[in-house]
């Protein structure tokens, strides 16, 4: 139950590392709590320390919330994880937030205690994926629990201090029909669209940062029929497939303290061939997309391969793909089919090898 104390107001937020502190100490290496015996313990400690003091409600219930978010999840910008109009997170050092909202981007007044803790979530975070972010691995990319693309960079290489990233999926399934209704595809390239996936051609979805290359792509995989095998490989696991019931999904590992265990996409690719696909999508960045391309020319007669690039002028996705086409013609591989969707925040384009 909450209480209402009488006595001097006091600035009850500036206290949230005291009071965290406090009940840090009290918890025992190794126990394991539950959510609500740490918020009952946050309350006791509560109580205690503000006995004498006048603390409003509202106030208590935020400084509540935050001591838990501090302890079990992640600090000031779990609060902004929580936001479904937050699509975009951005901190650059303990001292500046900014958010982006409706496509806009605002700065936020939330703020790190120190720098020190905001070096922690960055380490939090890259535990939780079993991944490494330090001075000798100073970039790392991510996810967190709710598919939540995630990059982090962190000093020496960024020098105000660690740089977090954080790009939020829509809770809401986008489709077809609802891009056709805001007017972000015709309903003639819609119809086009469904053809050439279902007739299995090879697809190449490119643009650059935000132009929704994955909504776009999960949106295309409504097409696939659920009896298919479809095998995806990822830098770092976005895609959210939901019609398909034989799917299996890869991820690409960077290389370990030692320069060792990398996984990259390209031994990905060369596995999913063997595990008899019927569809194969990579999504990757730019600088590995050459080494993607054999897997058109390789893979069996009857599979087809969706291809993701995070690239800012797509028509180098155009030239690589003429110069496949010309290479598989003058070594007498089997033609190609190839269909590149562009996307960009304001315009697309579609070019088609046939």
């Amino acid at each position: 139950m909450w209480k209402k104390y009488g006595g001097k107001g006091v600035n009850v937020l500036n206290q949230k590392e005291e009071l965290r502190s406090r009940i840090l100490q009290e918890i025992l290496p190794g126990e394991q709590i539950s959510d609500d015996d740490l918020y009952a313990r946050i309350d006791r400690c509560m109580d205690k320390h503000f006995a004498n003091d006048f603390i409003r409600l509202e106030k208590r219930r935020k400084l509540r919330r935050e001591i838990f978010n501090s302890i079990r999840k992640l600090d000031v910008i779990q609060e902004l994880l929580d936001d479904d109009e937050v699509t975009e997170i951005m901190v650059n050092g303990p001292d500046e937030i900014f958010i982006e909202k409706e496509g806009r981007i605002f700065k936020s007044p939330l703020q790190f205690e120190n720098q020190e803790r905001l070096d922690n979530i960055a380490q939090q975070i890259a535990s939780a994926g079993n991944r490494i972010v330090n001075e000798t691995n100073p970039i790392l990319d991510a996810r967190l629990e709710d598919g939540s693309r995630v990059n982090i960079v962190v000093p020496p290489i960024a020098i105000e201090g660690p740089v977090i990233t954080i790009r939020k999926f829509p809770k809401e399934i986008m489709t077809m029909e609802k891009l056709v209704q805001l007017g972000s595809i015709t309903r003639e390239a819609e119809v086009f669209l469904r053809k050439m996936v279902q007739a299995k051609y090879n697809i190449f979805i490119s643009g650059g940062t935000g132009a929704g290359k994955t909504t776009f792509l999960n949106v295309l995989s409504g097409f696939i029929p659920r009896w298919e095998r479809v095998v995806t490989i990822e830098d770092s696991a976005e895609l959210q497939i939901q019609n398909i019931d034989n799917l299996v999904r890869l991820e690409s590992r960077n290389a370990n303290v030692e320069g060792k265990n990398q996984i990259t996409i390209r031994d990905l690719v060369k596995s999913a061939l063997r595990m008899r696909p019927d569809r194969i999508i990579v999504c990757t960045s730019s600088n590995a997309k050459n080494q993607c391309f054999y897997c058109i020319s390789s893979s069996q007669p009857a599979s087809s391969t969706s291809f993701k690039f995070s690239i800012s002028c797509p028509n180098i996705s155009v030239v690589s793909c003429i110069a496949l086409v010309l290479l598989n013609v003058i070594c007498g591989l089997p033609f190609v089919s190839i269909v590149i969707w562009s996307t960009s925040r304001n315009s697309s384009f579609l070019v088609f090898f046939g």
